[in-house]
């Protein structure tokens, strides 16, 4: 979120209204004065409000990967699985939009781990990864930070997720330049939720681009049209 900027008479009066404006407490904000205001000569005319900008602190990218992490490990654990053939790595992506994405890679040597986790048709996988997501906003909210600011969690399994990704790069690269050269919207076909939001997020960037989705179930995907 940028940051914002508050007048008032006093730099303490500015300060309270950007936190009303915020709805966060002190500690969840960085304030920097920009002015502390003036007088005018003898009350009169002439005076300049104070003037400061507040900045949502963000979480430590470390410790949101490590808290991921640690969730996810107690949901394998729940689930009786032996851990010793799993590792798991977190990457924080920002997009264009200043959102955070959370993605979690984890790489399993045993098969029967695999076929448990990644389920038919990935089912199971985005079982997880819609619990884990849950748990992170749960957690987010808890400690009273703004909705805009909780990651968008990504869960993938011997690179399972990254394997379709991979195909559907391709379709969205065809459709892109198909639009930007027809100037008429795309169609892709339908996909599952995880997959239209990994398209989302890729025509973020592409300033000239924007997507919706259209559909429902399984017959939902997203269409990439001009702006």
């Amino acid at each position: 979120m940028e940051p914002i900027e508050v007048e008032g008479k006093t730099v303490e009066e500015a300060i309270k209204k950007g936190l009303a404006k915020l709805k966060l407490p002190k500690e969840k904000v960085d304030v920097k004065i920009l002015s502390d205001g003036t007088k005018g000569l003898f009350g009169l005319g002439g005076s300049k409000p104070a003037k400061v900008q507040l900045e949502i602190k963000e979480e430590k990218t470390s410790n949101m990967e490590e808290l991921a992490k640690n969730h996810l490990l107690k949901i394998l654990q729940l689930m009786h699985l032996n851990q010793r053939d799993i590792t798991i790595g977190t990457k924080t992506i920002k997009t264009s939009k200043d959102r955070t994405v959370l993605q979690i890679d984890l790489e399993t040597s045993n098969d029967v781990n695999s076929a448990l986790l990644i389920g038919r048709e990935g089912k199971a996988l985005q079982s997880l990864e819609v619990i884990l997501q849950a748990i992170i906003t749960h957690e987010f909210i808890k400690n009273k930070i703004p909705m805009e600011n909780i990651p968008r969690i990504i869960l993938d399994i011997n690179r399972y997720y990254s394997r379709q990704t991979e195909e559907i790069e391709k379709q969205i690269e065809k459709a892109v330049n198909s639009v930007r050269k027809t100037k008429e919207e795309f169609i892709l076909e339908p996909m599952p939720a995880r997959l239209r939001r990994f398209v989302h997020i890729a025509i973020e960037k592409e300033k000239d681009l924007e997507t919706i989705s259209e559909g429902a179930d399984e017959q939902r995907r997203v269409i990439i049209k001009p702006k």
